[in-house]
C-alpha cells in the first residue's frame, strides 16, 4: 500500500473514531501531503494525538498489532536479520522472533512489496507478523543498532575489503577484457571516476562471485536508499552484498565501458556484451542498462560458452540407454 492511500486509511480512523476535528485533521492532512510523510506521524509531531492514542486506535480498528519502540528493548541480533538498506528503505525494524514468526515494526504494515521482500529474504521461513508503529521511531531504533555511516566511511570500506583468491582473477580478466573494448568519446570526468582501482575491483568482485556461483544473470537494481545486488540461481534470484548508493553512477559507468555503451546517455536503455577469460572459461556477459525512476538498473546474463554443449555421458543416461 502506497503512503498517499495509507494516510487516506487513517484519516478515515481518525473521523470515525472522532479522535480530532475536521479542522484538525485537514491540518495534519495538508501538512502531511506538503511534507511527504505519514500522516499517523503529522499528529503526533503537531502534538494533535500522543503516540499511544494515534497508533491504538489505527490499530484496533484495522486488526493489527501495534508498537511503542521507545519503550521497547531489542535484540540488536534481530534487528539485522535485515540489511540496514533494506530496513532503511522499507521503513521497517525486526522486533521479535519466536519461533517460526518474526514480528516487524512497520509504518506502513499494509505494504505488500515490503511483506514479500521479507519472505523472500528469510527464504519463506519465518512467517512475518507486521506492527503498526511511527516511522520517526523506526528510524531511531536504526539508528540506535547501526549508528550513522558517512559516504566517507563506506569508499573506506571499499577499497580496505579484500576477497581472498580473486586479486589475480581480476588481473588476468581486466587485461583480456581491456583488449577488446573500444575508444569511446566520453567525458573524462566520468571515466576517471569509472576507473578508480576500487570501483573496477567490485565490479570484477560481483561479476566473479556471480560465474563461482554458476548464476546465469546478474542484477544490479537501485533504490532510494541503496542498490540491491542479485544473482539468479536455479531460477531464484538471490540477494548479495548491496552497493553502497554513492558508488552507483561509478559502478555503472565502469560496466558501460566495458560493454562499449554511451557513458553520457542515461536517459535512454542501452545494450552491450563483455567478453572475458576466466582461467579455461569463456564467458560471455550480454548487458541491458535501463533508466528507472532512482538511477540506471543492470541486468547481465552469463553465457558460458564451455558449458554450452555437454557430452552425452554428463546428461544422466545410463550406460545402457548410452550404447543405445
Amino acid at each position: 500500500m502506497g503512503k498517499a492511500v495509507l494516510n487516506k486509511k487513517y484519516e478515515e480512523v481518525l473521523r470515525k473514531r472522532k479522535l480530532l476535528t475536521d479542522e484538525q485533521i485537514e491540518r495534519a492532512v495538508m501538512e502531511a501531503t506538503r511534507r511527504g510523510e505519514y500522516l499517523h506521524q503529522v499528529v503526533v509531531d503537531m502534538h494533535l494525538l500522543d503516540a499511544t492514542t494515534a497508533l491504538q486506535a489505527a490499530a484496533e480498528e484495522w486488526g493489527i498489532g501495534y508498537v511503542e519502540l521507545m519503550d521497547e528493548e531489542i535484540d540488536p541480533d534481530v534487528v539485522r536479520i535485515f540489511p540496514e538498506a533494506m530496513s532503511r528503505r522499507l521503513m521497517i525494524v525486526p522486533i521479535g522472533r519466536d519461533e517460526g514468526t518474526l514480528s516487524v515494526a512497520m509504518a506502513d504494515p499494509f505494504d505488500l512489496f515490503a511483506l514479500r521482500e521479507m519472505e523472500i529474504r528469510t527464504h519463506s521461513k519465518l512467517k512475518i507478523q507486521p506492527f503498526f508503529a511511527l516511522p520517526s521511531e523506526i528510524k531511531r531504533k536504526l539508528e540506535e543498532v547501526y549508528g550513522r555511516q558517512s559516504e566517507e566511511a563506506l569508499y573506506d570500506f571499499l577499497i580496505q575489503e579484500e576477497v581472498e583468491g580473486i586479486e589475480e582473477e581480476i588481473s588476468e580478466i581486466e587485461e583480456f577484457a581491456e583488449e577488446t573494448e573500444q575508444e569511446i568519446d566520453l567525458t573524462s570526468a566520468a571515466i576517471e571516476e569509472a576507473q578508480r582501482s576500487y570501483v573496477v575491483r567490485l565490479v570484477w568482485r560481483i561479476i566473479l562471485q556471480a560465474l563461482k556461483e554458476n548464476a546465469s544473470d546478474i542484477h544490479i537494481e537501485p533504490f532510494q536508499r541503496e542498490v540491491a545486488v542479485r544473482f539468479r540461481i536455479d531460477g531464484d534470484l538471490h540477494y548479495k552484498q548491496p552497493i553502497p548508493k554513492p558508488l552507483h553512477n561509478a559502478v555503472v559507468s565502469r560496466i558501460k565501458i566495458l560493454s562499449k555503451m554511451n557513458i553520457a546517455e542515461k536517459r535512454l536503455p542501452q545494450d552491450g556484451r563483455i567478453g572475458l577469460k576466466v582461467g579455461p572459461r569463456k564467458v560471455e556477459l550480454r548487458v541491458s542498462v535501463i533508466p528507472t525512476i532512482f538511477g540506471e538498473s543492470v541486468v547481465m546474463r552469463i553465457l558460458d560458452k564451455s558449458t554450452a554443449i555437454m557430452p552425452l555421458s554428463e546428461l544422466g543416461f545410463s550406460e545402457e540407454n548410452l550404447r543405445i
